[in-house]
């Protein structure tokens, strides 16, 4: 039985208790969160006696969870219908700690008369996890969190996270997305969502291969700033995307609007469009 001791050793557990097997032991398996830890041992003997320790502060058991779990929850039922989503959604390397813990800060967030929401959040946000990416889930519950914070609304922000979603890819991180999103928000106005999400995506069709996003927002506050009018500037940008090539980069195609708009004035956009396409000549 050595080769117990050593392996019960090997995952840290202490408070050592006595426990008799009787016939053949083949193969005991102790669980430890997502540590598996098989013990083979083959014997003759009718009685074998040897010394198992159980769970200390390194092992996270679903009673521990249980219990921080009805800690912060109004009822005793929430806390294990909890318990079941969160062990349904569990992704790979995430252990019962982490996502438990996870989940109580979308409860605390969201409000502990808010079971439902928060299970469905907790739900939403670990489908968008990519694995390519080894996006964990409590930066992806951070930026949730952060969102929520800029929309001073958990609902809203939620679904700005699904939204978001949609545009991450290998290339460009949830975080950057994020923080792009909110950047825009910020300017935009946080009454003012649809739109943003509305800017965000026309933003997104525009943008060239090597193009940079956040130089792309940048330049369609710039349009914005000059207009004063957040609305006409989206209009601005589009029209000048027609104008983008090889030969002239956004951004210097909308120094120049700028320039013709700032010599016309805010009240004639269209005819700094005319006098755009004319010295373009095309569009």
């Amino acid at each position: 039985m050595k080769i117990l001791g050593k392996m019960l050793d090997k995952i840290g557990l202490t408070d050592s208790q006595n426990v008799k097997t009787s016939q053949k032991v083949k193969e005991e398996t102790l669980f430890a969160d997502n540590d598996k830890v098989t013990l083979s041992e083959n014997s003759d003997a009718e009685d074998v006696t040897f010394s198992i320790k159980v769970p200390n502060g390194n092992i996270y058991t679903k009673e521990q969870a249980l219990f921080d779990l009805m800690r912060v929850e109004s009822s005793a039922d929430d806390a294990q219908d909890d318990l079941i989503v969160i062990e349904d959604n569990m992704k790979k390397n995430e252990t019962l700690k982490e996502a438990t813990g996870q989940f109580i800060r979308i409860l605390n967030y969201c409000g502990v008369n808010c079971t439902s929401s928060a299970q469905q959040n907790f739900i939403d946000i670990g489908d968008t996890l990519r694995e390519k990416q080894n996006e964990v889930r409590k930066d992806a519950v951070d930026l949730y969190m952060a969102l929520g914070r800029a929309e001073q609304d958990t609902a809203q922000g939620m679904d700005d996270y699904l939204f978001i979603n949609k545009y991450v890819d290998e290339k460009r991180s949830r975080k950057e997305m994020t923080e792009q999103f909110i950047n825009l928000l910020n300017f935009v106005g946080i009454n003012q969502t649809g739109y943003v999400q509305e800017y965000y995506s026309e933003i997104e069709k525009c943008i060239l291969t090597d193009e940079n996003r956040q130089s792309a927002l940048n330049l369609y506050m710039d349009l914005a700033r000059t207009e004063q009018c957040t609305e006409q500037a989206m209009d601005d940008y589009l029209f000048i995307n027609k104008y983008i090539s090889k030969e002239k980069n956004r951004e210097e195609c909308t120094a120049q609007f700028i320039r013709i708009l700032d010599m016309v004035g805010i009240k004639n956009t269209s005819d700094a469009m005319d006098m755009f396409s004319q010295l373009n000549g095309r569009g």
